[in-house]
């Protein structure tokens, strides 16, 4: 299993997978991941398919569609308190600590400024990242449109009734296709676990 962060590009997983295949030859390579970051390890194994080693992968809790997953962060009260408001309270200090050490890379005042994740993304990932603004860092990100190019096998799990999630944005069969990729939705889970009413 490799356990990976969002900012490990895809040409450096594959190198880490080969080498982990190279030196473990009889182990299989397979990425899990949750939340926001499983978007990311979709995107890359569609773009990666069987030549990277990696022989499968599974998330839970994905945001397929992030320009449709977004809104609901940002519009609803429960999550505006709740999950946005804490999230931002870890957030904030990563982006101060990236201020301090390289001043003039996107503005600090936008940040502290923020109160909604979509204002933070907007004011502190889509300059370091290069994207024009957060609807174009959403658009990109979204692993929706690679799922039926993933040729290893592929686990998706996600509740219905997950708080941070607009069931619109959920891949179909119609998404992934005929292909590797399978999907189980359950009625009830909420988010990673967290139950809400």
């Amino acid at each position: 299993k490799i356990d990976y962060t969002n900012d490990m590009y895809i040409p450096e997983l594959i190198k880490a997978s080969r080498s982990l295949g190279a030196k473990y030859v009889v182990r299989p390579v397979v990425l899990n991941k949750s939340s926001t970051q499983s978007s990311d390890q979709r995107v890359k194994m569609g773009f990666m398919g069987f030549g990277a080693g990696i022989c499968g992968g599974a998330v839970a809790c994905i945001p397929a569609n992030a320009v449709e997953c977004q809104p609901t962060l940002d519009d609803n009260a429960f999550n505006r308190r709740v999950y946005s408001g804490n999230f931002l309270k870890s957030l904030k200090p990563k982006a101060e600590r990236q201020h301090a050490r390289f001043p003039g890379l996107f503005d600090v005042d936008r940040v502290r400024n923020a109160t909604t994740l979509g204002d933070f993304d907007d004011a502190f990932i889509a300059p370091i990242y290069g994207f024009k603004d957060k609807e174009d860092y959403y658009r990109q990100s979204g692993s929706k449109k690679y799922l039926a190019n993933i040729r290893v096998a592929h686990y998706i799990l996600n509740a219905l009734d997950d708080p941070f999630m607009d069931r619109q944005s959920l891949p179909t069969p119609l998404d992934v296709g005929p292909g590797t990729v399978r999907i189980t939705y359950t009625n009830h889970g909420g988010h990673c676990g967290y139950i809400y009413n």
